[in-house]
């Protein structure tokens, strides 16, 4: 016989933020109690509101299922002498699992046999058990941020308020945070505020809606979607849920009944950058944008998502309006004076605002970004250096503008939107834009040669400069974001394919940062370069790289990023051929064997076996090849052209005692094999594989 397990927790309003994540935590570890209690279960459901928490087990067995437990005490010859009595060995250890000594039984084990015992234990009625289980999963859930409340010494993430629990139709005996289990629950706080007696699942489902809540999280979160299609074509545009992806979640995560208005712009404000209406309109207000359906232009038009039904709807979408309306009347002000300033006059100003106590001003931090960005232009795409230097020149002033001091997340972006209107070259305006990308994981690359360049430079400096006066990161803190900064450089470089000496690079940054860098110059590099490399191990294990072979390569050589990639790349697709392993176990004892040995040209003449004298035609005959491809990036082919002398290798140690007793002979043969060892050890180190 089984029983639907259901509860509902009823809290103070949960920041919305946290509702996606708790809905599956709270689902892992429902399911982990359950199955730790052994009682069975069909599925899991777990949804969330602002104001509530409910889960949902189905069909749960009645009983746990009996377990068979066994424990293992002292070896068998151990606990009984040779007339079959126990011992004290075998006396004390029955006594400590509450049995008597004639209980014991013979245990094979992979030790040999140990007297041992086995105990039948009968499953317990769920009803026993689901009070105190769910008790400790509510006190487990990991919120970011919790609270305690009067004089209750356990936390939640908000004041509990009321607690559901149902097995089946009957209510389980038990407590959290002062609350006692019940089969009451609250409607809408405003439309149904009356406590609702509830006997099942299915009798909660039912009663719940008629209360003008919609419990489920993904049903909220359609109807909203939906509600704001509908809305966008009323008024002859079109709704891009993917680039509100994050808004829709937030505002599905602030309601439990949504409601849908529309509100109109006023024209005046229309001509404002469209980042600037959508950001007071997505950013500030939770609004919803609106675009024409022939372009990504805005439409004078906004949806807003209230949680609650209203009998005046016009009122209050007249609310919201006048809301936003103030914003953008800030917004239009910030806008026309900002323009009449030019960026050039802000940026000489920059020497006022300090970037970092020990790297200086942000003035200085330009400098530096732009004898980093002129050495990258010059390597990279020439023709952009003059776009390049008055970008960089440019790329800080608007954190003195108006727009940008209201509204932080900006930067960039109003830069861009200035330097355009002031007549700068679009390639300026949009580096001075692209310099921030990407700001975070999973951020838009640059998409202008310019951009890539600036982006680089500016990190590169944060990177170097900061490690230089000791703001590189510690364990878990980074509080300047210098791993996200140098994994942006990574993502750029691999994007654009840059074939980049970072080693050069940092040099550049060292020099550049001369004047404020205390570590030493040699040390500095030996760290920086370190720092990218562990970056782009990490990278790449993320992505799905062996790691034997990631570190492999990266120990080989690490300075030029999309070059390692590329040997970690031709590796993992040579992996998968049926050759690897043998491959990977002969050059692995080619370097072992040789170690330290610094190789010389080998001489024909002191060559005795047959195999050593195969092994030497071999390998003279792809040397040639294997070096070409080498020096072209053929890596792949040429893992695959050495492979094919694999037989020869395994020949020759069979046959060939390496370490001779004539020195002469002895030194040969280790050169033989370092010079095969050497077509291989440029790619990777097989001795880590």
């Amino acid at each position: 016989m089984t029983h639907d397990l259901f509860f509902e927790i009823g809290v103070e309003e949960i920041p919305a933020r946290f509702l996606k994540t708790a809905m599956a935590d709270l689902k892992k570890l429902f399911t982990q109690k359950l199955e730790g209690e052994r009682l069975a279960f069909d599925e899991i459901i777990t949804t969330a509101t602002p104001r509530r928490l409910v889960g949902f087990a189905k069909n749960v067995s009645e009983r746990q299922s009996d377990e068979v437990l066994e424990r293992v005490g002292p070896a068998w010859q151990a606990a009984f002498d040779e007339e079959g009595k126990p011992t004290k060995a075998a006396a004390g250890f029955a006594k400590s699992q509450g049995a008597d000594p004639g209980e014991l039984i013979k245990i094979e084990t992979d030790k040999g046999p140990r007297a041992g015992i086995r105990k039948n234990i009968e499953g317990r009625a769920a009803k026993d058990i689901v009070g105190p289980m769910l008790a400790a999963l509510f006190n487990e859930i990991p919120w970011p941020k919790s609270m305690r409340w009067e004089r209750e010494l356990q936390k939640f993430v908000r004041p509990v308020q009321w607690l559901l629990v149902l097995l089946g139709e009957e209510v389980v005996d038990m407590s959290f945070a002062g609350v006692a289990a019940g089969a009451l629950t609250y409607g809408h706080r405003f439309h149904n505020p009356e406590a609702i007696c509830i006997t099942s699942q299915y009798d909660y489902s039912e009663k719940i809606s008629k209360a003008r809540v919609v419990v489920s999280y993904d049903r909220r979160r359609q109807n909203i979607v939906r509600g704001i299609h509908e809305a966008a074509k009323s008024v002859g545009g079109v709704f891009d849920e993917n680039d509100t992806e994050k808004l829709i979640d937030e505002v599905t995560g602030l309601t439990e009944w949504p409601v849908i208005h529309i509100g109109a712009i006023p024209d005046k404000y229309m001509d404002l950058p469209k980042a600037v209406l959508m950001t007071s309109m997505a950013g500030h207000q939770k609004y919803f944008n609106i675009l024409r359906p022939d372009s990504d232009e805005l439409l004078p038009k906004f949806v807003a998502v209230s949680g609650t039904q209203v009998t005046d709807k016009e009122l209050v979408t007249k609310g919201y309006e006048r809301v936003l309306n103030a914003r953008l009347a800030d917004a239009k002000f910030f806008w026309d004076e900002d323009l009449k300033t030019p960026l050039e006059n802000l940026a000489d100003k920059l020497d006022g605002v300090i970037f970092h106590r020990k790297l200086g001003s942000y003035k200085d931090k330009m400098n530096r970004v732009q004898a980093i960005g002129s050495a990258l232009a010059q390597k990279t795409a020439p023709e952009n250096s003059e776009n390049v230097s008055l970008a960089l020149k440019l790329a800080k002033a608007d954190l003195l503008t108006n727009m940008v001091g209201e509204f932080p997340e900006l930067q960039g972006i109003m830069g861009c939107e200035y330097a355009k209107k002031q007549g700068k070259d679009d390639a300026v305006a949009h580096a001075i834009r692209e310099h921030y990308m990407p700001r975070f994981a999973g951020d838009d690359l640059p998409e202008s040669d310019a951009g890539a360049i600036c982006s680089v430079a500016d990190k590169m400096d944060s990177i170097v400069a900061g490690i230089g006066v000791g703001l590189a990161p510690t364990g878990g803190g980074d509080p300047y974001a210098l791993r996200r900064q140098a994994l942006g450089v990574i993502q750029i470089l691999r994007d654009r394919s840059w074939k980049i000496d970072m080693a050069e690079l940092i040099d550049k940054c060292i020099e550049a940062a001369k004047d404020v860098i205390k570590l030493d110059k040699t040390e500095l590099k030996r760290q920086a370069l370190e720092f990218f490399r562990l970056r782009l191990s990490n990278l790449l294990k993320q992505e799905g790289y062996r790691s034997e072979i990631v570190d492999g390569v990266a120990a080989v050589r690490f300075s030029d990023v999309v070059e390692v990639v590329s040997r970690v790349d031709a590796v993992s697709k040579f992996a998968k051929s049926g050759d690897y392993e043998a491959f990977a176990a002969a050059l692995k004892r080619v370097a072992n064997i040789i170690g330290d040995h610094v190789g010389t040209d080998v001489s024909e003449s002191l060559l005795e076996d047959n195999e050593e004298k195969q092994l030497f035609e071999a390998y003279s005959g792809i040397r040639s090849k294997a070096e070409e491809l080498l020096s072209s990036g053929q890596y792949l082919e040429t893992l695959e052209l050495i492979a094919s002398i694999r037989p020869v290798v395994d020949a020759f140690f069979d046959s060939v005692l390496v370490m001779a007793k004539d020195e002469n002979v002895r030194c040969n043969r280790l050169s033989l094999l370092h010079n095969v060892a050497s077509m291989f050890s440029n790619i990777a180190d097989f001795r880590k594989m």
